[in-house]
């Protein structure tokens, strides 16, 4: 019998899965890099072959302990295939703006990752994508296409060597 836990869970992943699914196109969105310049996400990934896109709080527990894991692959990546271009962009998932800086700073995310938070303080993003847990993924190609929604280190290397 199921939990109110694992419903939660698994209306959350549907909620998801309706809102976002796999082969559809990532909603345009914009947000600011720390020195507040304008982006769109569509501006980042037209640029990469593959962008990982990923939500998070500096407040949540398994954000802290699964980001280094997440830094670590991604510069793995980098230095493993040199001629795919990626990118990872972070996008703050939280209202606590206050620790997202430190947090970066912390996990040293400057020269990995393209930071990013909301413009909107109501952040209706997370209408849009169903980004209300965290952390939660979106693996995007060079045209946009959502191709995975999880961190999953053996799915994301298939799909670059393919």
């Amino acid at each position: 019998m199921f939990s109110d836990a694992d419903m939660n869970k698994f209306t959350n992943e549907y909620d998801t899965n309706k809102k976002v699914p796999l082969n559809s196109v990532f909603p345009e969105l914009t947000f600011i890099k720390k020195d507040s310049t304008i982006v769109t996400i569509q501006e980042i990934y037209s640029q990469n072959e593959f962008t990982l896109i990923t939500f998070f709080s500096p407040t949540c527990q398994h954000c802290i302990d699964k980001m280094p894991e997440i830094k670590k692959f991604m510069v793995n990546i980098t230095e493993k295939y040199p001629n795919k271009k990626t990118a990872w962009v972070t996008i703050l998932n939280d209202k606590e703006e206050d620790k997202w800086l430190p947090f970066i700073e912390k996990n040293q995310l400057e020269t990995i990752a393209i930071n990013l938070k909301s413009l909107d303080p109501n952040r209706a993003y997370q209408q849009t994508l169903n980004t209300y847990s965290n952390p939660c993924y979106f693996l995007v190609n060079k045209e946009g296409k959502v191709i995975l929604k999880s961190f999953n280190n053996k799915a994301i290397l298939e799909i670059i060597n393919r």
